[in-house]
């Protein structure tokens, strides 16, 4: 059911995350590098961010596009910035210092905010075209490892080192519910099924109406640091310390059946 790997990163690889239209994959790597790849060929078109003045200063630890698929915004918890680039030239459009270790950000569908993740125990909702302060914070607790919009972006939800995963209402600032099943950190989360990541090595999909784990992805050989959905829900792309990401056929997969 892993259907293809992409290798091109020297480190592990953090993240990985597809294009709204499923055309490019990004992913992240202890490297420094965020590299683009087109999903008919598998093969490497751009890195952004080589080695410049605009570049993050250790690992990028998370990359995701926007709804349009026009930008990408990468986290690094070494610098404790969110970076906003540009698809098309690979150039770097917007630096946010976004807390004490910042190891996630994800636009919300309407690209006017994203939403970071950080070892404060916070995530925080930017403006993306400001260079403010953040407009809103949730309080997880422990670090909190990943954050994403739901996809009408009226909720977040955010894992964390306590091995549970949270949804947040927007606008009230409030934990609606929460799911357990790792064995230790959590490192991802996506909403479509609720896909997570975690430090047992394993990926999990589960039903966010009935909270229920639905299929566990294992044989990755290492802690899996990335989960998502391709738009079309069709494959599953994951990413691990093995320094290869997968992506899975989900019509072999128990969420694909039903």
């Amino acid at each position: 059911s892993s259907v293809h790997n992409l290798k091109g990163h020297f480190q592990p690889v953090r993240s990985v995350a597809f294009s709204p239209n499923d055309r490019l994959l990004v992913t992240s790597s202890d490297d420094g590098n965020a590299e683009l790849w087109d999903t008919e060929s598998f093969k490497n078109v751009q890195t952004l961010g080589k080695p410049t003045a605009q570049s993050h200063s250790g690992w990028v630890n998370s990359a995701n596009f926007s709804r349009d698929g026009k930008r990408v915004v990468t986290a690094s918890p070494n610098d404790h910035t969110a970076k906003i680039w540009d698809v098309a030239d690979g150039r770097c459009i917007a630096t946010f210092t976004a807390g004490e270790g910042v190891f996630d950000a994800r636009f919300a569908p309407n690209g006017e905010t994203f939403v970071t993740a950080s070892r404060s125990g916070v995530a925080e909702i930017w403006e993306a075209r400001a260079k403010g302060a953040s407009v809103r914070k949730l309080s997880h607790g422990e670090w909190v490892r990943a954050a994403c919009f739901s996809p009408d972006g009226a909720m977040v939800a955010t894992v964390s080192e306590d091995g549970c995963t949270k949804f947040w209402d927007v606008g009230l600032g409030e934990c609606e519910k929460e799911l357990e099943g790792h064995e230790g950190c959590v490192f991802d989360v996506d909403f479509s099924w609720v896909s997570t990541a975690g430090k047992d090595e394993t990926a999990k999909v589960w039903s966010f109406e009935t909270g229920k784990l639905v299929d566990t992805l294992s044989g990755h050989g290492g802690q899996v640091f990335s989960a998502k959905f391709s738009a079309d829900g069709s494959m599953l792309s994951t990413a691990s310390f093995g320094r290869s990401a997968k992506v899975w056929n989900t019509k072999e997969l128990k969420c694909g059946a039903q």
